[in-house]
């Protein structure tokens, strides 16, 4: 009778999957489009942007993570947040938003004229 041959064992890396070589897409500023470098990147609200583009949209002035406040992706240095919301009482009006009792407007019933409609 012959006995079995050894069989070699398996090579280390048979288990790994296969490399391929993909480039992660270069994250894109929110507001001027351009690439942006891991030494200038800021996250906020789940935009990326360079650190100098996060400005205030009311005077211009350069904010930073922790001297900004927003408003529906919109960005302001914390003085002009307090004096728009001041102006107009709302966040809405103050933000050039549509005003929260538009939505509270009654609805036309259309299809109806007047109280008797399709009365005999």
């Amino acid at each position: 009778t012959t006995s079995p041959t050894p069989s070699s064992p398996p090579h280390p890396h048979t288990h790994l999957p296969p490399i391929t070589h993909t480039h992660k897409m270069a994250d894109r500023c929110a507001v001027c489009e351009k690439r942006v470098y891991p030494m200038e990147k800021i996250s906020i609200e789940g935009s990326v942007m360079h650190d100098k583009c996060l400005r205030c949209l009311h005077c211009n002035t350069r904010l930073s993570l922790g001297n900004y406040a927003s408003m529906n992706s919109k960005y302001y240095c914390k003085t002009h947040f307090k004096s728009l919301f001041a102006e107009k009482g709302n966040y809405s009006e103050a933000f050039g938003e549509e005003k929260p009792t538009a939505k509270w407007a009654p609805q036309v019933n259309k299809g109806f004229e007047g109280t008797n409609a399709g009365a005999k």
